[in-house]
């Protein structure tokens, strides 16, 4: 919570199993090519699916957004 606003988060969590994604993930973030390879099994990248936010206030109306 942070000035009386907060956020809740409803999703499903995806393992995302394509090579594509682990490059890019890696390409975005290069200090971690040192640690990680796209074609090992030692990282894994997720995506969000069916998400649902809800901004939630003291002062407001709650605000949903899904995506």
């Amino acid at each position: 919570m942070c000035g009386g606003n907060w956020i809740r988060i409803n999703t499903t969590l995806i393992k995302d199993e394509n090579i594509n994604a682990k490059k890019a993930m890696l390409d975005q973030n290069p200090d971690l090519r040192s640690m990680y390879n796209e074609n090992d099994s030692n990282m894994i990248v997720y995506y969000l699916k069916n998400t649902k936010s809800t901004f939630c206030s003291f002062t407001s109306n709650p605000f949903v957004e899904e995506f």
